[in-house]
């Protein structure tokens, strides 16, 4: 809907998978929210 959310969202997606990639020790499964 709004191109500016859509970016930020992406943003946060992005720095989420760039945490998983670097092996952080915080686990997402906390924040993953199921879609359907």
């Amino acid at each position: 809907e709004n191109p500016a959310v859509a970016k930020e969202i992406e943003a946060k997606i992005r720095a989420a998978a760039a945490t998983v990639s670097a092996g952080l020790e915080e686990p997402a499964e906390e924040e993953t929210e199921p879609e359907s």
